[in-house]
């Protein structure tokens, strides 16, 4: 995409560098539902509006940043994942055709040249007849993002929708939003437009009898929060009628933990159908540490998920909600996986399968010992690590000189749980490898993890000291509020 947006077309100076950045963002999402399918794509959304999210706790700019104060500010989770989020939400409001024949437009008019944000908004409003001023300067060049109540109400053959916008005004400006609701009646659905522009709003709408749903921002395209309580009717019914992906995901994250119910507990197992996997993933993930009625049932369900589910990721979580049973009824199953072509499905079943301790566990270990993939030697080093065998400290040795970084943190995790099982003479011997990594490992999650690690040792004599002189002479402030945080932990 940056051949297009940022090397045809490129930003006038940094503070428009959303006009590369989130046209790249978004075309991730356009190829994942090019590819892929719709849902693939909202679930790539729903991973960046959590990026956002997460990272507007910290921090809320402009889109459009006159005021940055360094250029490498810019490149952040409001340039990228914010600005593909904010094109989706343009995309819904002027319809596909409009979308793609303005940026065609601005691409042709602008190529081999420079632009800001003005044009961009103008080769929209070209193409729509429509001024979107409003559009561009709540999104583009206004701070934050919406967060909403919602309250809804029956009476009379009137379904009353209370919505208030929370953020603060000051600040961050109450919004348009134009948005769909589905009003479901006797299985039925039908779609109300609105626009909330004020900071309190009510709405309206006429109906024959109590709703079975009142479905508020159907299409889930709202770059923002939203706070709306629905009953446990409410949401088996928005799992069963309801058919974009978000929708099915909010319904059963919000009857988690409710198994007992036996409506919920047989939408669960249903869900484990689903045509999406992430939906399957979730209604396995459910049922870990299950002990309750139907159990044979589920346990069969899981199963079959764990052997021929077309997903890894639904076959992982299966064998590592098999292996939550504490039984070793599954261990042909997990056996039987180990020959899975998923390196993360490998990685869950040895798991569970060293845990129950077979007869053959160490030959097992030994087999993978030297696997290419740092999940499944993380999954040996686990095995190792309950065993606490000093002739296997010089493995634990030779794997960490091997590992990525990216790898290393989960696998400290592992090493410090082996070192606590160990004797003494053990200990003292990782001591120089733990203080070098935590002193000048070039990642500073990892010496933060070298750190945490000889947190465990400090009944060894110096350790103490060591740590706070490494605290002390810390110089990455991101590591340094981390120690802040974590005091001598």
């Amino acid at each position: 995409m940056h051949h297009w947006f940022g090397n045809l077309v490129t930003c006038e100076s940094w503070v428009h560098l959303p006009l590369n950045e989130a046209f790249a963002n978004y075309s991730e999402y356009l190829w994942n539902e090019h590819k892929l399918g719709a849902e693939q794509a909202d679930f790539w959304a729903q991973g960046s509006l959590q990026q956002y999210l997460g990272e507007s706790e910290q921090k809320q700019e402009p889109l459009i940043r006159y005021n940055y104060t360094d250029m490498e500010d810019m490149f952040d989770n409001h340039s990228y994942a914010k600005g593909g989020l904010v094109l989706h939400m343009l995309r819904k409001y002027i319809g596909d055709e409009a979308f793609f024949a303005a940026t065609r437009n601005y691409l042709i008019r602008y190529g081999f040249g420079t632009a800001e944000v003005n044009d961009l908004r103008e080769s929209f409003e070209e193409v729509t007849g429509e001024d979107l001023n409003w559009f561009f300067n709540q999104w583009f060049l206004s701070p934050g993002h919406p967060t909403l109540k919602v309250e809804k109400s029956y009476d009379a053959n009137k379904v009353t929708l209370k919505v208030t916008q929370l953020q603060d005004s000051l600040y961050t400006p109450i919004h348009r939003l134009p948005l769909k609701v589905d009003v479901w009646v006797n299985g039925q659905k039908e779609t109300h437009d609105i626009v909330v522009n004020k900071a309190k709003q009510t709405f309206e709408i006429s109906v024959k009898q109590r709703p079975d749903l009142v479905d508020f921002d159907a299409e889930r395209q709202l770059l923002g929060e939203i706070n709306y309580e629905k009953s446990k009717p409410e949401l088996i019914f928005q799992y069963q009628h309801c058919d974009k992906y978000l929708a099915r995901y909010e319904a059963i994250t919000g009857l988690e933990n409710q198994l007992a119910d036996s409506t919920v507990r047989q939408l669960m197992m249903q869900a484990m159908s689903d045509k999406f996997w992430k939906i399957r993933q979730l209604a396995v993930s459910n049922f870990s540490e299950y002990d309750g009625l139907q159990f044979n049932e589920v346990e069969r369900l899981v199963q079959s998920k764990a052997r021929v589910d077309a997903h890894a990721r639904v076959r992982t979580e299966a064998i590592i909600t098999l292996g939550s049973f504490g039984d070793n009824s599954n261990d042909p199953l997990f056996r039987e996986a180990l020959n899975d072509s998923s390196y993360q499905v490998v990685s869950a079943a040895l798991d569970a399968y060293l845990i129950g301790k077979p007869d053959d566990a160490v030959d097992v270990a030994k087999r993978f010992e030297n696997a290419p993939n740092s999940e499944i030697v993380t999954a040996v080093a686990n095995y190792y690590a309950g065993l606490a065998k000093p002739e296997q400290y010089d493995w634990f040795m030779v794997k960490m000189k091997r590992l990525k970084s990216a790898e290393m943190y989960n696998f400290l995790q592992v090493f410090g749980k082996y070192l606590i099982k160990s004797d003494g003479s053990v200990q003292r011997k990782a001591l120089p490898m733990l203080e070098t990594m935590a002193r000048n490992d070039p990642a500073y999650f990892v010496r933060f993890g070298a750190y945490q690690v000889l947190g465990l040792l400090t009944d060894i004599e110096g350790v103490k000291a060591m740590r706070k002189d490494i605290r002390n002479t810390e110089r990455d402030p991101k590591l340094k509020d981390m120690y802040g945080q974590f005091g001598e932990f």
